[in-house]
């Protein structure tokens, strides 16, 4: 296997960009030397994933060239971790926006990443960037991605983690966990992703041969056409005149007078025509009206979704209490706005499935105030060994930590959130100061010397802060 030399430099030298970028706060000679070594990992990584295509050739969507001034945007974002690389990200974009920065989503995500209000909020680079900022918002998917596939891996669900990244962020992590893979309602977004990063990796643009198509692969839910596959057959010619005339020659025959045996015609997908209260608050009781959700509820659902979390699914663990069902209204009660998996204030969507068709979404604003974003000030000490007390000081943590936790993320792997098998000891929590543990650098997820970043979320989360780990 041939590594080419100028794409994985051009990878080394983005990855440092993205470090720089985040405002990594090592000095001194060793830590520029740890930086390029991370740079050149990664660019070891892309090369090697690069030359090893798990897409068959029969099944490459076509898509648009990335514009010229975003390309950088993707070098640098797309080194942020191992499972990912630029063109994966690339084929994220496309899938999700076509590259417009003026895009909007079913889910209630917009912009060209198609982040929620509430994922923007976790993953944008810094304070008072703007949320149009097309930069910052392609560095926010790839921190979510990065992120997801960390948590996939601290969950033990085996798989390509990037493919497991993707199925998280179109369904919900805890959809992902709880399948213990790539649920059915996410396999359709994956391959169509996947199918889109085949093909960029081809591409001048990111170290390929290939030019650009003239016409891209329309980008939808619908799994990906093949571009080797031949084009539809042209509709048969109608009879000739001569050969009509012989056929309608023949002895009419008496119509049958048995009875019909085609089978029932089955009920259309349900359809939501009205949800009430739009603004509930959680815990609240909801009523959907509309049609064809079935006399009784036997094996139908609904699911509630919000950035990363669902409800309602048989593959969720949270389940969403159903009051009554019949063919035209369901009403049921929304989650709490506390615990392991809190319903927070802003937008969710809604949907009903029935014997195997799913409602379009309704979107619903959940009601309440938003707490004040939590704000890291300083880590003490800022280089620690693993196993050893960290504090954070800062504001807006919480008078007690409550359902709030510290996130601790390297790499692929991160620690602290409620779906972390990991998780942090916590020392103490008040509304300006936590001490937590860190990790051991031994077992299943040891924490390794080098670069990590911490989040304290209370309701919401805070920007990172980073930490240095060593030997």
């Amino acid at each position: 296997m041939k590594l080419a030399t100028a794409r994985p430099r051009r990878i080394a030298e983005g990855a440092i960009r993205f470090w720089r970028w985040r405002g990594w706060r090592g000095r001194g000679r060793v830590s520029q030397l740890a930086v390029a070594g991370l740079a050149l990992c990664a660019a070891l990584v892309y090369a090697v994933a690069s030359d090893v295509t798990s897409v068959p050739a029969a099944t490459i969507l076509a898509g648009l060239p990335v514009p010229a001034s975003q390309l950088p945007f993707f070098d640098r974002a797309g080194t942020a971790c191992p499972e990912l690389s630029p063109p994966q990200l690339a084929a994220q974009v496309m899938t999700i926006s076509r590259f417009n920065p003026h895009a909007t989503t079913a889910g209630g995500g917009s912009g060209i990443a198609g982040l929620t209000a509430a994922q923007w909020r976790r993953w944008k680079p810094g304070p008072g960037i703007a949320r149009t900022d097309i930069a910052a918002n392609i560095l926010a998917l790839a921190h979510d991605d990065c992120n997801l596939a960390g948590e996939v891996r601290a969950a033990g669900v085996p798989g390509d983690r990037w493919r497991l990244a993707l199925a998280a962020f179109d369904v919900g992590l805890r959809t992902v966990i709880s399948a213990h893979g790539i649920p059915a309602s996410a396999d359709s977004y994956v391959t169509t992703v996947a199918a889109y990063a085949a093909w960029y990796e081809q591409q001048a643009q990111f170290g390929g041969k290939a030019t650009p198509a003239a016409s891209p692969s329309p980008t939808a839910t619908a799994t990906p056409t093949p571009t080797g596959s031949r084009k539809a057959s042209s509709p048969k010619p109608t009879a000739s005149p001569t050969a009509s005339r012989s056929a309608s020659q023949k002895p009419s025959q008496k119509p049958s007078t048995k009875p019909s045996t085609k089978p029932k015609p089955k009920p259309g997908p349900p359809v939501i025509t009205q949800v009430t209260p739009a603004t509930p608050a959680a815990g609240a009781s909801v009523t959907l009206t509309g049609e064809n959700f079935g006399s009784v509820q036997g094996a139908s659902y609904l699911t509630l979704a919000q950035v990363g979390t669902s409800w309602g699914t048989p593959s969720d663990g949270d389940e969403l209490t159903i009051a009554a069902w019949s063919k035209t209204s369901v009403t049921f009660t929304l989650p709490s706005s506390t615990g392991p998996f809190p319903l927070e204030p802003g937008p969710a969507t809604i949907s009903v499935s029935v014997d195997g068709q799913t409602s379009a979404a309704r979107t619903i604003t959940v009601g309440g105030t938003v707490g004040p974003t939590p704000v890291i000030t300083s880590v003490t000490p800022s280089t620690a060994t693993a196993g050893t007390s960290v504090t954070l000081a800062g504001e807006n943590f919480g008078s007690a930590q409550g359902s709030g936790y510290v996130t601790l993320v390297q790499g692929g792997t991160s620690w602290g959130t409620p779906y972390d098998g990991a998780q942090l000891t916590i020392a103490s929590w008040s509304n300006t100061s936590v001490t937590f543990t860190l990790p051991p650098s031994t077992g299943s997820f040891p924490l390794q010397p080098g670069t990590a970043t911490i989040t304290v979320t209370a309701g919401v989360t805070s920007y990172a802060e980073s930490i240095t780990i060593t030997s």
